[in-house]
């Protein structure tokens, strides 16, 4: 199976995504669009995934890329592709499928629960996953499209992530983040107290185990999805 993949941000890329694609022998065409790549077609993969970014879904004169991501998301959930969009991608398939993406009434950075809505904890993607402990970091948030179906919230966040159709999600929280991405991250927080950075950064790492096994469960369950859509292609 081959993974298109869009990446927005040089230090926002696969993270613990990436072992376990390779492990299921997914190929991936990851395209960097802050470098200049093309945005490919979805409809010539077997899934799409849209990585984060530190931009919002509104800013296409600064990055123009972003409506060309536009238009490959309304296409790939017509024509049925499985799509996982994170944080700015989840927010840009919201932004696609008609809602509204917003500042959320306050922003999540650091280590959060995820708690699955009843719907969620039946939905295959969340398969093996009752709870989710996942690394946050956003100011905007995502209305739920029309006809979507809620799968999850946080303290702080009522939409953690929805699907549409049957293979489309959206995550506004981060499973794919390694402790080396987030201490990059961290590095760029405005005006950061040196306590508070070294108290986000060692969460994360202390959560490095719990957060790579949730991140491989949540991959193979998607590519599951992936397959069983392609079978009946």
């Amino acid at each position: 199976m081959r993974a298109l993949v869009f990446q927005h941000n040089a230090d926002a890329g696969l993270g613990y995504f990436g072992e376990p694609l390779a492990q299921l022998g997914v190929q991936t065409d990851v395209r960097q669009l802050q470098a200049g790549d093309a945005v490919a077609a979805p409809a010539d993969y077997d899934m799409l995934i849209v990585l984060g970014g530190d931009m919002n879904v509104y800013m296409e004169q600064a990055h123009p890329w972003l409506r060309a991501v536009d238009a490959a998301l309304r296409n790939a959930v017509a024509a049925d592709v499985p799509v996982l969009g994170v944080c700015l991608g989840g927010q840009l398939l919201a932004k696609a499928a008609g809602a509204p993406v917003h500042l959320n009434t306050a922003s999540e950075i650091g280590l959060h629960t995820v708690h699955l809505t009843a719907a969620g904890r039946a939905d295959p993607l969340f398969a093996g996953l009752p709870e989710i402990s996942a690394a946050q970091w956003h100011y905007d948030s995502f209305a739920l499209p029309a006809g979507a179906i809620h799968l999850a919230s946080s303290g702080a966040c009522a939409n953690q992530a929805f699907r549409i159709g049957a293979r489309a999600y959206a995550l506004q929280f981060h499973p794919e983040v390694m402790p080396e991405m987030w201490e990059r991250w961290l590095m760029d927080l405005s005006a950061p107290d040196a306590a508070r950075r070294e108290a986000l950064q060692l969460v994360v790492a202390a959560a490095a185990p719990q957060l790579q096994q949730q991140a491989a469960q949540l991959l193979r369950n998607f590519v599951q999805l992936a397959g069983a859509a392609r079978s009946r292609a």
